[in-house]
C-alpha cells in the first residue's frame, strides 16, 4: 500500500497504488508524485503525461469534470492538455511544457488569444461553476481579513466601494476563472501557451480573464498589451474600468488578507499597490 501523510500531500492516508499501476500500464513510466493543494486530486507526472487521481467522490467528481472541460476546450480551439484517457478514479493528460517563462510580447499575445478563445467558444461548456461568494470563513475569519485590511495600504472605504460597484456588472462572458500566471504555461521553442486547471470555469463581467492577469504582470510593456487588448474591444469602458479597478484592489486585499502583518511580503504588497493606483488612473480615464 502506498499511503503519505498530510503534511506532504492532500489527505491523511490514501492507497494509491492501484491508480499508479494502471496509469504505468498505459504510459510505460511510472507517474512521480507532486504536492497539490489540499482537498485537490493528487497529480503524477511522467515525461510526458500528467495524471490526476482521486481520492474521494468529490475528487472523482472533480476528474470527471475537468476531463470534459478540456475536451470541450481543446473543440474550441482554446490551448490545453490533450485528454489521453479518463477513468472514474484518474485522467490522464499529456504534460504541457513549461519554460516558466510569465512575461514578454509572446507570452502575452499567447494568453491574450487563449483568453479571446474562451470568451468566445462556439459551444457551451459542459458545466459552469457558480459565482463564488467574496469570502468565507464566519464572522471571526471576516474581522481578521478587515483588520489586516485596515492595517495595509489598502484603503477600506475604496475596498468596499470598488467591490460593491464591480458586483453590479453584467456577468454575461465565459471566463476561465483562475486566469493567473501558474495556470498560464508557455513554450519557449512554441512560443505558445497551454492553459490548465479549469475548476473554476464560469460566466463573468466581460474581460474578466485579461484583467485578473493584468496586476500579476511584472512589466509594464505586458500591462499596456492586456491594456490595449481590454480597450480594443470593450463595448462598455466604463464596465471594464470598474472591473479593472476591483480586480487590482482585489489581488492586493488577497495579498495583506493570507497572512498577518510580520510575514507580508512588502516588496510584493508595494508593486500591488502600484498596481491598484494604476488601475484606479485607467478607470477614471475610461468613465470620461
Amino acid at each position: 500500500m502506498m499511503a503519505c501523510l498530510a503534511t506532504a500531500f492532500n489527505v491523511e492516508y490514501v492507497d494509491i497504488e492501484e491508480a499508479i499501476a494502471e496509469v504505468a500500464a498505459v504510459v510505460g513510466e511510472r507517474p512521480q508524485l507532486v504536492t497539490t493543494r489540499p482537498g485537490q486530486p493528487w497529480v503524477g507526472l511522467t515525461s510526458a503525461y500528467a495524471v490526476h487521481i482521486a481520492h474521494d467522490d468529490r475528487t472523482r467528481a472533480r476528474i470527471r469534470e475537468e476531463a470534459e472541460r478540456l475536451a470541450w476546450a481543446a473543440r474550441n480551439g482554446i490551448p490545453v492538455p490533450a485528454v489521453v484517457e479518463a477513468r472514474p478514479s484518474w485522467l490522464l493528460t499529456t504534460r504541457a511544457v513549461n519554460d516558466g517563462v510569465q512575461s514578454g510580447r509572446a507570452y502575452v499575445e499567447g494568453a491574450i488569444a487563449a483568453a479571446r478563445a474562451i470568451a468566445g467558444a462556439a459551444e457551451p461548456p459542459p458545466s459552469l461553476r457558480a459565482p463564488l461568494a467574496a469570502h468565507g470563513g464566519g464572522r471571526w475569519a471576516g474581522a481578521v481579513r478587515l483588520s489586516r485590511i485596515v492595517r495595509s495600504p489598502l484603503p477600506p472605504g475604496e475596498f468596499r466601494a470598488v467591490r460593491a460597484a464591480a458586483a453590479g456588472l453584467r456577468r454575461d462572458t465565459l471566463a476561465h476563472g483562475d486566469y493567473v500566471l501558474h495556470n498560464i504555461l508557455f513554450d519557449a521553442a512554441r512560443e505558445s501557451v497551454t492553459v490548465i486547471d479549469w475548476e473554476f470555469l464560469t460566466r463573468a463581467p466581460a474581460h474578466q480573464d485579461l484583467l485578473m492577469l493584468w496586476p500579476r504582470l511584472e512589466e509594464a510593456g505586458d500591462r499596456a498589451l492586456v491594456l490595449a487588448e481590454v480597450e480594443r474591444t470593450t463595448r462598455d469602458r466604463a464596465a471594464a474600468g470598474v472591473l479593472h479597478h476591483w480586480l487590482a484592489v482585489r489581488f492586493l486585499a488577497d495579498l495583506v488578507t493570507k497572512a498577518p502583518p510580520k510575514e507580508w511580503d512588502r516588496p510584493r504588497i508595494e508593486a500591488a499597490v502600484a498596481r491598484m493606483n494604476e488601475a484606479k488612473t485607467t478607470r477614471a480615464r475610461w468613465e470620461t
